[in-house]
């Protein structure tokens, strides 16, 4: 018999996190805004939640998935690597069907509005990293002396639309 885990009390905290496995997913966009990164780009930044499966098989366990979050930041700038962020934010658009196509003014907030509540394909994977202290530059260490690590889920590419799972922008709760 499979143990069902249930990740609906996870706290948020990146270490709290399950490991999902590459596959794709459902996720539902809660929100879109635009930023400026650290080295001065310009991006879009989308907060998204497990849509859909509800749950996956990991191993003996069913691990309940659904309205596990991420942050996805598609950074727009030049040079090497540019065409990957053109590529996936081209693949977004035209999974939600923006009405703007490759033409989104991302600093207009009634054009990033269209984004919510979508619900999109999209290949995902968990990124595990291991904390670092800043000034020691060693692993940091949990109650248990074991390394305190990250699990981020991170998107590599917007695959189709997924209607089913699409809910309108006002009844997102975010």
């Amino acid at each position: 018999m499979a143990t069902v885990i249930d990740t609906s009390d996870v706290t948020g905290k990146p270490q709290n996190k399950p490991v999902i496995p590459k596959t794709k997913l459902t996720w539902r966009i809660l929100n879109a805004e635009f930023r400026t990164s650290a080295a001065g780009n310009k991006m879009v930044l989308l907060t998204e939640e497990i849509a859909a499966p509800d749950s996956i098989k990991v191993g003996d366990h069913e691990l309940k998935i659904a309205g596990l979050q991420t942050t996805d930041c598609i950074v727009f700038f030049d040079g090497p690597g540019s065409e990957r962020s053109k590529n996936r934010f081209k693949s977004l658009n035209q999974s939600v069907k923006h009405p703007g196509g490759d033409k989104v003014d991302i600093e207009d907030p009634t054009q990033l509005r269209h984004y919510i509540g979508k619900a999109v394909y999209a290949h995902s994977y968990t990124e595990s990293k291991v904390d670092i202290d800043e000034v020691t530059k060693q692993p940091m260490l949990d109650g248990e002396g074991h390394p305190i690590i990250n699990n981020n889920y991170r998107i590599t590419a917007y695959v189709g639309a997924n209607d089913e799972f699409t809910i309108p922008a006002e009844n997102v709760a975010y």
